[in-house]
Parts: structure tokens; sequence; C-alpha cells
């Protein structure tokens, strides 16, 4: 790239918003760039290859019922849970497993009733209707949090600390469930019409899967962007690209940074940590890590480290070498050097048959953007005619409000 390059549109981030942007430019035959800080595309999703295991940067799953991802699905050869969750419950001292399928979409594992110990009876019918209006706008959920809609509707103590803060605060990486009310009942929808799944060889797949189509020659890597004024777009390198059309696709942070304009700014973020381990010996998973069901605990996170775990390879073999297996077990927050020893006695309490040996830890301090207390959420930001604002931290904090946000600013940018 020449020093006083000229371009129609300029996408500033790799992330999953920069692609869905490229996207849209190269569709339009339009001249486009795209200018990466780091080595590789991709943003916060991301994959590890260690001893042969795919090694997610924090455990991520992608929703199949996400409408950007509906031209992506056969490619990236899914892995699906099961709908529903396996439940750790205190019983006066005593936890125990159970498991709550979803009744709407395997009624028949559903007839074995775990739910109860889950739910009491009248919070049961309270989600069954709440599932049942999540098709339409419902006003009551309007400028209020999440926590506030469910309390608001009538959910007890014992639905919030069982089901919504362990499956919800898992998914926000948010136990206050502080997230729009909004937000939630979208995710709800997707989850209730769709499968959680996982890419074959990891979610870094699917940043690949974006950008396969795309013009190699126009991606630029290792360019870190120091400035924009307008349309000037000076990079550290000193290389200038004037552009008529940027859009910005870093996370809030940098992107205050870049443009100057505080209300993009995210001074908190929320944090998670990883530990992935395999199983030596036998290779024989415990029951219930031997289903392709996520683990959660309703204990608390006071008393033990682990918020829930994901049997990998037991929902895709091919995160792990032949024969072996590959478990994630997801912690709020990053912790300290002594989580990984308090981790794994907690699994050897649990499971106390199992070996358990760990391959990694991956704590992500930047996880996802916390929401703002206005709870604003907007597809992209303009700042000038010329200079819009896409990703996660102004959309929904989401895989498919990153894909949104990049594809909805270049078409508006680009009519």
């Amino acid at each position: 790239m020449s020093s006083a390059s000229r371009v129609r549109l300029l996408v500033v981030g790799g992330g999953l918003a920069g692609l869905a942007a490229a996207r849209v430019a190269q569709a339009r035959g339009v001249d486009w760039r795209l200018v990466e800080g780091s080595d590789r595309l991709g943003g916060r999703v991301a994959t590890d290859i260690v001893e042969g295991f795919a090694i997610d940067r924090g455990f991520q799953v992608l929703l199949t019922a996400y409408p950007s991802l509906a031209a992506h699905l056969d490619e990236l050869a899914l892995g699906r849970f099961t709908p529903g969750a396996w439940v750790r419950v205190d019983h006066g001292g005593k936890a125990a497993f159970h498991r709550a399928i979803d009744p709407w979409r395997r009624p028949l594992d559903a007839l074995q009733l775990d739910w109860r110990h889950v739910l009491p009876l009248r919070d049961a019918i309270k989600l069954a209707r709440l599932r049942g209006t999540i098709q339409r706008e419902d006003p009551a959920a309007q400028g209020v949090s999440t926590v506030e809609y469910l309390e608001n509707r009538g959910f007890s103590k014992t639905a919030m600390d069982r089901f919504f803060r362990p499956f919800f605060g898992g998914v926000l990486l948010d136990r206050e469930l502080g997230a729009p009310a909004t937000f939630m009942r979208r995710l709800f929808g997707y989850f209730s019409h769709g499968d959680a799944a996982i890419p074959a060889r990891g979610m870094g797949r699917l940043p690949a899967a974006l950008a396969g189509p795309l013009d190699p020659t126009r991606i630029v890597y290792e360019s870190r962007v120091t400035s924009i004024v307008g349309g000037r777009v000076t990079l550290a390198t000193g290389e200038v690209i004037e552009a008529d059309k940027v859009i910005v696709c870093t996370d809030p942070d940098a992107a205050a940074a870049l443009t100057g304009s505080s209300s993009t700014q995210s001074s908190r973020w929320h944090a998670t940590t990883a530990c992935y381990y395999t199983v030596d010996g036998d290779g024989a998973l415990p029951s219930p890590l031997d289903t392709p069901t996520l683990v959660l605990n309703a204990v608390g996170p006071r008393n033990s480290p682990i918020h829930h775990i994901a049997p990998l390879s037991t929902v895709s073999p091919t995160l792990a070498p032949t024969g072996r297996h590959l478990i994630s077990v997801s912690h709020d927050g990053v912790a300290d050097a002594g989580l990984e020893p308090a981790m794994t006695a907690e699994l050897r309490r649990w499971f106390p048959d199992t070996r358990w040996r760990l391959l990694a830890i991956t704590p992500v301090a930047h996880a996802l953007p916390a929401w703002p207390d206005s709870k604003r959420s907007d597809p992209f930001r303009v700042l000038t005619n010329r200079l819009y604002l896409a990703g996660d931290g102004i959309a929904d904090r989401s895989i498919e409000g990153a894909l949104s946000s990049g594809r909805q600013a270049a078409e508006a940018l680009l009519a």
C-alpha cells in the first residue's frame, strides 16, 4: 500500500463486524480496504491448537438461529448442544445434577420431570408464558434491565438463582443480569428456535469462513491506525489512506481514542476465564459430561470457582485428538494464580474417579463490553456522513450483534 493511497471504503478492524462490512463492499464491487492491527482476523474470536486440542480464547458458542449465520451453517460443520442443561443444585448441603431439557423441543426427554428440582411449578408456568411471548415485542421490557424485567414478571428467588443467573448470567457474562430486557428476550428467542453450537476445530473457523470470499490483497495486517481525521486515516507506519467512507469496527475504547467521540467509550467490560481440561487414563467421561449438554452450577459463585462446564469433545469430537476428550470449565471474571488449583480441586470433588489434566487457561479481561446505563442499542452509530462506528460495543453484545452491525453500517454508507 502506498503512503498516499485512496479507496472508496476503508474498514478499520478485522473482527466480525469488520469482516461483515468488507463482505458488503466486495459484493457491491466498490474499492475497499481493511486494516487490522494484529496478525490475524477475528478479533475476540480465536482458536489456538494445544497438543492437538482446539482451544478457544474463552468459552464461546454460536447460535444457529442467528440470522446473519444462515448462509454459513453448513460450511462450519457444527457440533450442537442438546437444548437445555444439566443443573447442579444444592439440597440441604448435598448437591445433585438435574437434567432440565427444553420440553418444547425434546418433549420425551422432558417427561423425566427433572425440571421440578430446578424450578418450582409456578416459575415453570411463568417461564412457559415468557417463552410464548418472545416472538413479539413486550412494552414491559422497554428501558429496564433483565433482572428488573424478570422480577416484575414474578419469578421467584429460587428461579433466579437456579436458572436465570446460571444460564443467562453465563451468556451475558453478568450474574447481576444488568443487560437490557429487550436483548435477553432476543437471546431467549434464538435459544428457543435454534441450537447452541461449536464449529469443527473451534470458533476460529467462523472468521475464517467469513473471510473466505474476500480478496486477500485488500486486507493489510499489523497496521495499527493512529488517527482518523475526516476521511484521512494515518497508520503507525506513517502511511496515509484517503477514504471516501470509513467504518471503525474496533472495540469501544479504541474507537473512542481514534474518533474522539466519548459517547462510544465503554469503561466497563465483562471478563471470563476458561480452563481447558482433558481426561487421562481410560478416557471415560463421568455423567453428566458424557452427554452433549451444558452443565450449570446453581450452587453459587461464593461456594465454587465453577460457573459452568461444557463437554466440548462430546459436542464436537473434532475439537480433540481421536479418542480424547476436551472439557471447558468457565469461571466468572479474570482470576489470580490460585484459580488453577482451586478449579482442579473442585472438579475432583465433583467427579472423584476422574483423572483431570489441565491443558490451558484462557483469561479474557475484555470479553464483552458492558451495557451503558441508558441500555441503548443501535445497529451502528453515525459520527459524520463519511464516518460510522460498528460492532458489538454499539449493537447487541453478541456474534449476531457484531455481524449485523458491520453489515448494516456498510449498507448505509454505500447506499
